[in-house]
């Protein structure tokens, strides 16, 4: 869970204080969890190439996962990522927004 100051924290099901993930980056968000329970997929901010980490949580080692790039990166604006807890498939959606400029010379 985000908390209010930004903060990525863990709520105990059995109750008591929360603890913070200390391994995740200001602006990271959780994805996923994996299948075990004993590791969580992050990622970044919206940019390209999307950074995905897995961060083992009884080491606090974190490990690149994947690095997420479409095929055409211009005009992409928004990017968001899921990964199934085996890890082994994931979805990246994101949207572009595309324009056309065109010259005109000699108008009055």
């Amino acid at each position: 869970m985000i908390s209010h100051d930004g903060r990525v924290v863990i709520h105990p099901i059995a109750g008591g204080a929360p603890a913070e993930l200390p391994t995740i980056v200001r602006g990271e968000y959780p994805v996923s969890w994996t299948a075990d329970g004993r590791a969580l997929f992050v990622a970044g901010p919206s940019n390209v190439p999307h950074h995905v980490f897995r961060i083992d949580l009884s080491t606090g080692q974190r490990s690149p996962w994947r690095e997420l790039r479409p095929s055409q990166v211009a005009g992409i604006r928004l990017s968001q990522v899921s990964v199934t807890p085996d890890g082994r498939s994931f979805l990246h959606m994101y949207s572009r927004l595309l324009s056309n400029l065109y010259v005109a010379d000699g108008i009055r």
